[in-house]
C-alpha cells in the first residue's frame, strides 16, 4: 500500500496501518520525555515483534512471551489499538483512549491509571471482557496487565482513521503515570 496519510476534519487523520504507526509515534515520543523526565522508578518501553503469531500450543503472542520472560515485569501497560465507532458500547473517536481489561477484576494498576485520569482531566473509556494474545502471558502471578488502546475506525484497513486528540491524551496520561511515581 502507497504510504498515503490524509488529513481529514476535526483533527482527524486516516491512512494505512495508522493506528499502529501512530503508537510507534507515542512510544517514541515518551522515550524522548523520559530522557528529561528522570522517574524515580525504572521504566522499560518495549516493542513486540510477532505480537499477531500464538506460539506453539498457546494461545499467547510469541513476542509477549519473549518479554515476559526476559523482563519478568511486575506491571505492564500495553499500548495497541481498539476498534471504534462500531455501535452503542464500543469506543468512539476523540473521546480518549480505551483502557482495556480481560476480566473485571481489582487492579491497583488500574485504580492509579482512573485517579490521574481524575485529577489530569485525561478522558478515558473504559472495557471489560475482551481478551488478546498480548495480554495473556503477562496474566496471573503477580504480573499486574492492562492494555491502554488507541480509538481507531476501520482498524487493519488502508483507511484507519485517528483522532489526535485521543492520541495527546495517550501520551499526557502515560507520562502521567511515570512520572506520578504510581508505577511500581
Amino acid at each position: 500500500f502507497w504510504p498515503d496519510l490524509s488529513e481529514l476534519a476535526n483533527d482527524r487523520w486516516a491512512g494505512h496501518a495508522l493506528g499502529l504507526k501512530t503508537e510507534c509515534g507515542v512510544l517514541l515520543s515518551i522515550a524522548a520525555e523520559l530522557s528529561r523526565m528522570k522517574p524515580s522508578q525504572e521504566v522499560v518501553l518495549g516493542w513486540m515483534a510477532q505480537t499477531k503469531f500464538p506460539a506453539r500450543g498457546s494461545r499467547s503472542a510469541l513476542g509477549a512471551m519473549r518479554a515476559k520472560r526476559q523482563l519478568l515485569p511486575q506491571e505492564v501497560l500495553i499500548l495497541d489499538i481498539a476498534a471504534a465507532d462500531r455501535g452503542e458500547k464500543s469506543p468512539a473517536l476523540g473521546k480518549g483512549p480505551v483502557l482495556v481489561q480481560g476480566k473485571e477484576t481489582t487492579s491497583k494498576l488500574k485504580d492509579r491509571i482512573e485517579a490521574i485520569t481524575r485529577e489530569k482531566n485525561i478522558p478515558v473509556q473504559s472495557v471489560t471482557g475482551t481478551e488478546s494474545t498480548l495480554m495473556t502471558p503477562f496474566s496471573g502471578d503477580s504480573t499486574e496487565v492492562l492494555i491502554l488502546a488507541l480509538p481507531v475506525k476501520f482498524p487493519h484497513t488502508p483507511v484507519e482513521v485517528v483522532d489526535f486528540k485521543d492520541v495527546r491524551a495517550l501520551k499526557d496520561l502515560v507520562l502521567n503515570l511515570i512520572g506520578s511515581g504510581r508505577v511500581k
